[in-house]
C-alpha cells in the first residue's frame, strides 16, 4: 500500500499539486468572514477569504489522473490520497536525495520516474540486469517509506505491513 502511494505520488507529483490547487481555491469553501453569533457584522472580505483558503489544511484529496476524455474532461482514474501535503514533501525528499549528480542511483531514479521508462530499456541502457532494477527500486521505495514515517505521511504500522 505504501509502497503503491510513494511511486503513484512520484509519478503523478504535477497532477497533485493542481489537485491540492483546485480544492484550495474552488468556490465550494468558504466565502464570508465574521458573524455566527459573536455579535461582529457578517462581511464579504475576498482578500481574507482568499487567505484562509491559502492555509487551510487538506486531509484527503482526491487526485484525478490520466488522460482526460470527453468534452467535460472527465478523468478516466481517480486516486483518493491522504495527507497530500506531506506526501508532496516525501517527494521533494526523494527528488533531492536522488537527483544529485554524486547519487550513483540519479541515472535510474531520473530514467524511471522523471522520464517514465519501460524498465527494460532501462536496463538495456544502464547495462543492467532485472533484479538488479528492482533492487534500486527497493532502495528508493525504502527512502521514501523512512522520511514517510519521519514526516507524518503514514505511520510505522501501514509501512510495516
Amino acid at each position: 500500500m505504501i509502497t503503491d502511494t510513494i511511486e503513484f505520488c512520484l509519478w503523478y507529483e504535477s497532477d497533485i499539486k493542481l489537485a491540492l490547487l483546485d480544492a484550495r481555491y474552488s468556490a465550494r469553501r468558504g466565502g464570508v468572514t465574521g458573524g455566527n453569533g459573536t455579535g461582529h457584522m457578517r462581511v464579504s472580505d475576498p482578500t481574507a477569504v482568499q487567505a484562509l483558503r491559502a492555509v487551510q489544511k487538506i486531509n484527503v484529496l482526491d487526485v484525478p489522473y490520466g488522460t482526460a476524455i470527453g468534452i467535460n474532461k472527465r478523468w478516466q482514474n481517480s486516486r483518493r490520497l491522504y495527507n497530500p501535503v506531506k506526501w508532496l514533501l516525501v517527494v521533494s525528499f526523494l527528488k533531492k536525495r536522488y537527483l544529485s549528480e554524486d547519487n550513483p542511483l540519479h541515472d535510474f531514479f531520473e530514467r524511471r520516474y522523471i522520464k517514465k521508462e519501460e524498465w527494460q530499456k532501462t536496463c538495456e541502457d544502464l547495462g543492467i540486469k532485472r533484479s538488479r532494477y528492482f533492487v534500486m527500486k527497493a532502495e528508493v521505495i525504502r527512502a521514501g517509506e523512512v522520511y514517510a514515517a519521519g514526516c507524518g505521511a503514514a505511520s510505522m504500522e501501514s509501512i510495516l505491513k
